[in-house]
């Protein structure tokens, strides 16, 4: 055996990758990054925080929610506003209590598309969802708006008009100026988007700088102007894009200076004011394509999307494993400062019996732990056995019974008191609950905290092949740098060639500066790479490989 040669991940700035080959990956990835944070400089991954009700009892008997957003009235109010089954309420006090809107019940039952326009001098919230009628919100009044056309999908505020479409085909309608209840000509606007083969149908609106983008599910264009004698409509080859469209349009959020993200048929994609649309989970291509797409075919509204400024991250929230959204991706755009990243979260789910292989061979109830270790899996599988339960492998290598995920049916932002930053990303739930999220250390906390379920924090680094990609190597000592705010458990493993190795626990007491621990191992094989697990709240900094290399090639 030669002399002991070390490698080094000192940076995670890129956050995860699950699709390059092992020779291929940038220093600053990841194989994996589940539920972690990357600092904004990069040199840190942090487990990302828990999620906390803000109210004691569920709203509408538990019913699901389909939207949510932060609304102003007039008078400088502020309200939470939220959809929960067939009802609408609202909340002055940051969500601690809720109040049905008069007349806001027996809505359709389907994802709300939000907007505000300022229609004289109030603060006139919109809402629609597919349904006969769309809504509109003064703070203390819930009533329609008229003369607008029936089963409107999708709203847009462009040039002091409410824009709205998805009621028909191509057709994109738009109110007088600062009047939502105008529509006719020649006050309103009927415009016809262009189109070519195959693409009939608008599937989403936002405006952005000076324009309104119009997406479709396969091309997207835009409408200039604001009256009949300024209007242009652009979409096909001199549109944003002839090849790109829009799969959800909950999905579409402005994104830092002049920027809009939203998911398409092959992933993210990321479009700048003046450039071309950018695909940017391409380096997340594996998980993408185990999205449950049929979902998201049959229910685009499903998944929901918000920014969140103060961190410069858009977060898509989805079906993977499940109709309801269990998983989010986390994009933080890049600037010159960084490069993108790209961050997985996955939400908890309540376990139940707990399945295990006995040595017959049979799977077999336990409540025993401490069997032979293995690997936390994404998703889940379903059995007819169990009524259509979920299972899912925990930390420990058991099967486990598990019902649904919490996840985020509806995402939203707002500013709440005593937040970390300004502005806190919120979600509605499948629960009838209201959540704070970026809160805590742990999921869907009691109000107040307490309570929860734990949050399981995954990284594996790179392939290490320590400069001789031909040769295997035997891995000796992993160095690991952590900083704590609170005393924390690290479970070491050392993967060769993506076989597990065995598993080593490092404890690392309250350490405002980082502090490095090492382990012994002695896995065999060509690329290296170190698996980091914990439930604890942990702050990884650098991680270092010490290994041997044998002498002979391949």
């Amino acid at each position: 055996m030669a002399q002991m040669i070390r490698e080094q991940q000192l940076t995670f700035a890129r956050g995860m990758n699950d699709t390059a080959a092992p020779i291929e990956y940038q220093e600053d990835e990841c194989e994996l990054l589940l539920n972690g944070r990357v600092s904004f400089d990069g040199q840190t991954v942090q487990r990302r925080g828990g999620s906390e009700k803000t109210h004691a009892s569920a709203l509408n008997s538990g019913g699901d929610g389909y939207g949510g957003i932060e609304y102003y009235t007039a008078a400088g109010q502020q309200q939470l506003v939220v959809f929960m089954g067939d009802k609408m309420y609202y909340s002055t006090n940051e969500g601690a209590t809720w109040t049905n809107a008069t007349g806001a019940t027996g809505l359709t039952e389907a994802a709300w598309v939000l907007v505000i326009m300022r229609e004289g001098a109030a603060n006139v919230l919109c809402c629609a969802n597919g349904g006969t009628n769309s809504y509109q919100w003064n703070g203390t009044t819930w009533a329609v708006i008229s003369n607008i056309p029936n089963n409107v999908k999708y709203l847009a505020v462009h040039g002091n008009r409410l824009w709205a479409s998805g009621h028909s085909g191509i057709d994109v309608v738009a109110s007088k100026v600062g009047d939502i209840d105008t529509w006719s000509t020649p006050d309103g606007l009927t415009v016809k988007a262009q189109t070519h083969d195959g693409d009939p149908k608008i599937t989403g609106l936002f405006q952005l700088g000076s324009v309104l983008m119009v997406f479709k599910s396969e091309s997207t264009g835009y409408i200039e102007g604001y009256g009949f004698t300024t209007l242009e409509v652009e979409a096909g080859s001199r549109g944003i894009s002839r090849s790109v469209g829009c799969m959800a349009s909950r999905s579409i959020q402005a994104v830092g200076n002049q920027g809009v993200c939203w998911l398409s048929k092959r992933g993210l994609e990321h479009y700048q004011v003046g450039g071309v649309v950018t695909p940017v989970s391409r380096s997340i291509q594996k998980f993408i394509d185990g999205i449950n797409w049929s979902q998201i075919r049959s229910t685009p509204s499903s998944v929901t999307a918000l920014w969140w400024p103060q961190k410069h991250e858009y977060w898509c929230s989805l079906p993977v494993a499940s109709s309801n959204n269990d998983y989010m991706i986390g994009y933080r755009p890049p600037t010159e400062e960084r490069p993108p990243a790209l961050m997985l979260h996955k939400y908890a789910a309540t376990e139940d019996d707990t399945l295990f292989i006995g040595g017959s061979g049979y799977l077999d109830f336990s409540t025993t732990s401490n069997r032979d270790q293995g690997d936390t899996l994404f998703g889940y599988l379903t059995t007819a056995l169990t009524g259509g339960q979920y299972m899912t492998i925990n930390a420990d290598g058991h099967l486990e019974f598990a019902t649904a995920p919490h996840g985020d049916a509806s995402l939203f932002i707002a500013e709440i008191s005593g937040a970390e930053l300004t502005t806190t990303p919120m979600s509605c739930g499948y629960d009838g609950f209201v959540r704070q999220l970026e809160k805590g250390d742990a999921d869907n906390q009691a109000p107040g905290g307490g309570g929860g379920e734990s949050i399981s924090f995954k990284l594996i680094t790179r392939p290490f092949f320590f400069g001789q990609p031909m040769r295997d190597k035997r891995a000796r000592v992993v160095r690991v740098s952590s900083q704590q705010p609170d005393t924390s458990t690290v479970t070491v493993n050392v993967k060769a060639d993506g076989v597990d190795g065995a598993r080593h626990s490092i404890t690392y007491g309250i350490a405002p500066k980082p502090v490095v621990k090492k382990v012994r191992v002695g896995t065999k094989g060509n690329a290296q790479s170190v698996e980091l697990t914990s439930t604890d709240n942990v702050k990884i900094g650098s991680i270092e490989l010490a290994a041997g290399v044998f002498e002979e090639s391949w």
